[in-house]
């Protein structure tokens, strides 16, 4: 049981790890396609 936790909590932080790429991946794509209009019409 206590070498299952420190695990679970790794397979946990990776995965978070993994979203944040993903995250800032896809971000960034986003605020270009939907905040530039925005700015150009301001």
């Amino acid at each position: 049981m206590r070498q299952a936790k420190p695990d679970a909590t790794h397979a946990a932080r990776a995965a978070g790890n993994m979203g944040f790429k993903v995250l800032y991946l896809i971000v960034p794509t986003y605020l270009r396609k939907f905040l530039y209009p925005w700015i150009l019409t301001f």
